[in-house]
């Protein structure tokens, strides 16, 4: 499968997140042009780990 190309000459790669049990629960796609570059791109997208609880409604961050 050919990666997608954009008029700026980047490519569009696609990053799936995986739960603790390996299923994926969703992907960041990022416009780069290369892979070491979609990956640093991607990693500044990251929320910084941390510790969440749902009440039903929406997630509480739990303070650590």
């Amino acid at each position: 499968m050919a990666l997608l190309k954009n008029a700026r000459g980047e490519y569009n790669y696609q990053f799936n997140w995986m739960d603790c049990e390996g299923k994926t629960t969703g992907f960041n796609d990022v416009w780069a042009t290369n892979k070491r570059e979609a990956v640093k791109k991607a990693k500044a997208m990251e929320n910084p780990a941390h510790w969440a609880w749902y009440n039903g409604t929406t997630y509480v961050t739990v303070p650590g």
